[in-house]
Order: C-alpha cells, then sequence, then structure tokens
C-alpha cells in the first residue's frame, strides 16, 4: 500500500509544481499515466501432458477456435460437459471435430469457472491432440497465475511490504518468461511451477499485496525505454536454478527484517535487485 502512494505522489508532486501556463503539459502526463487501460498481460502454463484425455466441464458460454487460423469450429450458449480425447480423424469433445488436432476454447466471460478433471481454472484452454495423446494449455491473466501459485507458499504473517516485494519480483518473472518462451506452445509447466489452478488460491495478505502492486514489475531500463523484465528469483548467487536466473542479492529473511524495520517494497527491490527500476507493466 505505500508503494503504491509513494508512486502516486511521485506523480502528483511532479504535476503540481507545474505553472497554469503549462496546463498542456499537464494534460500530456494525465494523457500518459491514466490512459485507456491495456488488455492484461497473460501466461500460458501447461496443465496436462501427452494424456488419453480429460473430463472439460465448461460453466458458461464459450466459442472453440482452431488456433492455427482462428477459424471459428464451434460455439455453446449453454456451457459443456463432455470427455475431451484424441481420435485418430481428430479431436472429439462430445461430438468429433474431424481433421482438427488443435483447438482453442474460449469462455465468453473471462471469468468463467472450467473444471479440468475436477480442478477449477478461469481463461482460455489451448488443446493439442499429438498421436491421439492430449495436452492441455490454461492462457490467463499473469495476476491471476500469482494468485495461484502465491497465496498457497507465502506464510500471511509476514509484513505487507514483505509480500509486496516478492509478489513484484514474481510478476517480473512470469512477465519475463511469457516475452521468452522457451516453447512455441506453452510459457511455463504448471507441474515444475505448483500450478494446479484456481483451487490452491487463498484470501488474506498475500492476495491483498498482489492486488496493491498489480501490474507493478522491476524493470533494467525506465518507463520510457519500455519495460524490460528479467528472471528475477529470491536467494544468492550460488542458489540459481538456471543459467539465466537473476538471484537477488539479499535472502527472502532480509525482506522480512527490512520489511519489520519499516521499509517499503520499492527500497527492498532496491537492495535485491539494484539498477532496476519498478514500473508498470501496462
Amino acid at each position: 500500500m505505500r508503494l503504491c502512494k509513494l508512486l502516486l505522489g511521485a506523480v502528483v508532486m511532479s504535476a503540481a509544481a507545474l505553472q497554469p501556463v503549462e496546463a498542456g503539459v499537464l494534460d500530456s502526463i494525465k494523457g500518459f499515466f491514466w490512459k485507456e487501460e491495456a488488455p492484461p498481460p497473460s501466461i500460458k502454463i501447461l496443465i496436462l501432458h501427452d494424456q488419453a484425455g480429460a473430463m472439460i466441464d465448461l460453466k458458461g458460454k464459450y466459442q472453440a477456435y482452431n488456433p492455427h487460423n482462428m477459424e471459428r469450429i464451434t460455439k455453446s450458449a449453454v456451457g459443456k460437459r463432455q470427455y475431451l480425447t484424441g481420435l485418430t480423424s481428430g479431436i472429439k469433445w462430445g461430438e468429433e471435430f474431424p481433421g482438427v488436432h488443435q483447438l482453442l476454447i474460449v469462455p465468453d466471460d473471462p471469468n468463467t469457472i472450467t473444471m479440468i478433471d475436477g480442478k477449477p481454472y478461469k481463461g482460455s484452454l489451448y488443446v493439442y491432440d499429438i498421436g491421439s495423446s492430449i495436452s492441455i494449455v490454461n492462457e490467463l491473466p499473469i495476476e491471476d497465475y500469482l494468485m495461484a501459485i502465491l497465496t498457497p507458499n507465502y506464510n500471511e504473517e509476514l509484513p505487507h511490504e514483505a509480500l509486496a516485494a516478492i509478489a513484484i519480483a514474481a510478476r517480473t518473472q512470469a512477465l519475463y518468461n511469457t516475452k521468452n518462451p522457451k516453447n512455441t506452445y506453452w510459457t511455463v509447466d504448471g507441474r515444475k511451477v505448483g500450478y494446479e489452478g484456481l483451487g490452491t488460491v487463498r484470501p488474506g495478505a498475500v492476495a491483498q499485496a498482489i492486488n496493491t502492486t498489480k501490474n507493478m514489475v522491476l524493470s533494467k531500463t525506465g518507463i520510457y525505454e519500455g519495460v524490460t523484465p528479467f528472471p528475477a528469483q529470491w536467494g544468492t548467487p550460488t542458489s540459481a536454478k538456471s543459467d539465466e536466473a537473476v538471484p537477488s542479492r539479499i535472502t527472502l529473511f532480509d525482506v522480512e527484517a527490512m520489511a519489520k524495520k519499516g521499509s517499503n517494497a520499492a527500497q527492498i527491490l532496491a537492495k535485491a535487485f539494484p539498477n532496476s527500476v519498478v514500473i508498470l507493466a501496462n
């Protein structure tokens, strides 16, 4: 919360310093910071790989496309609950789709819940049929993804500014991954990052930290140069999990200690990841 106020306060103070004759400049600043919100960044997560099929229960209106050419294949106004599998002739989801071996299922309402083998998900689904084996990729906003992977794994008793720093670093890594995917079809493997859909989301202090830092990421460059996220990772240089990971200069124990002494999230992140700035991703 303090970080959000600090960032907004800097803008307001700069605007207040302008003279009346500079109203055009003020309008430009307001237009820059309060421009029409762009679609939120999304991430693609592999949730099912090389399986015989899956029970998909989509509880709302949807449309389905061939992701190769975005040609609409079918739509429904009442949802659908059917077992999805791959056949030699194409995908079968209740009805058969001859010659179709990849399917993009898009709910009309982004808040629609889709149950896949009993687990709840939001967002779109990419279905790939390779040799009659099914793989499913879930695409959803990064903010929802953070809720699913952070809320069950961090201590609710941590100070808000510590949780805010953790959320911003996680968002930075997620955005970097979406801009630098290792795979043509998905960004991260859900099994490796602990993504279990919405079933793991918990309300509380962690969720509040994610909400209050919405769209805030670390960038190697300032806002005028564009967002340049990086694979931020908590730990030390010797604990990096991959060659490209950028480990923090401090540990999570240090993050907690700094927050308890009064440091805000921006100050914590400046210590953890020097030569980066906190900016809005969109």
